[in-house]
């Protein structure tokens, strides 16, 4: 993806994402392209990959995220809409 600078790879990161779900399949700091992360096999799980900027909850708890409209969105969890819906 071309020659990074230390402040890029501190201030983004990397999101791979079913290009169908949205579901994360992966993330990593810094920029990085989905052949980069899956070697060339990346074409297998028909992924996407969106660059943001560093959010480092969401890299630590990516099953609980997903994309959408090239959006980090928190799923929606059954468990937690009764203390949502008030």
């Amino acid at each position: 993806m071309g020659k990074e600078t230390l402040e890029d790879f501190k201030g983004t990161m990397s999101i791979f994402y079913g290009s169908f779900t949205g579901d994360i399949y992966g993330a990593v700091g810094g920029k990085q392209s989905a052949e980069e992360f899956y070697g060339d096999n990346f074409k297998d799980y028909n992924l996407k990959t969106l660059i943001t900027d560093f959010d480092g909850y969401v890299l630590d708890n990516i099953y609980k995220f997903k994309v959408e409209d090239e959006r980090i969105i928190l799923k929606e969890n059954p468990e937690l809409l009764k203390y949502l819906s008030n």
